[in-house]
């Protein structure tokens, strides 16, 4: 009778160990976004062109433009934003190991070397993805060139 009681006893300790386990793993594991040690860091490069995109008029690091970013590949939706200093670097700050997606938006210009007008062509996202692997890692994406 003690024998059983004891074995049961075991099984119990066993199962109840087992399953602490398996939540303390699925609890700590941290997903894309903020409360790392890592960074992420670019600049954005404007280049101006004429009405017809087809000649630069002039090109420089963009200061006060819009950068998104995207935590994981979930989904599509931005989570994020800030905006650029006055020589068009970026910077997030604060976040976990994992994927990103990076993007500014920046004129079309397909169609408006065929005569159509550059008010008709719609914005499009300039999108640079990343992973970062390690923490307190500072990830340079380089730079995002927008037209406009």
């Amino acid at each position: 009778m003690i024998f059983e009681k004891t074995i049961q006893l075991m099984k119990q300790l066993i199962s109840l160990t087992l399953f602490l386990s398996i939540i303390s793993m699925t609890a700590c594991k941290k997903e894309e976004g903020p409360g790392g040690t890592a960074s992420i860091k670019g600049k954005v490069f404007l280049q101006e062109y004429n009405s017809s995109f087809t000649n630069i008029t002039t090109e420089y690091y963009a200061p006060d433009v819009d950068v998104f970013i995207i935590y994981g590949n979930e989904d599509n939706i931005f989570d994020d934003r800030t905006r650029t200093s006055y020589d068009g670097s970026f910077q997030f700050k604060n976040l976990q190991k994992g994927d990103y997606r990076v993007f500014a938006y920046s004129k079309d210009s397909s169609g408006a070397a065929d005569g159509n007008p550059t008010e008709l062509n719609p914005d499009k996202a300039i999108i640079k993805s990343i992973n970062i692997a390690s923490n307190k890692s500072e990830n340079n994406i380089g730079d995002i060139i927008i037209l406009d």
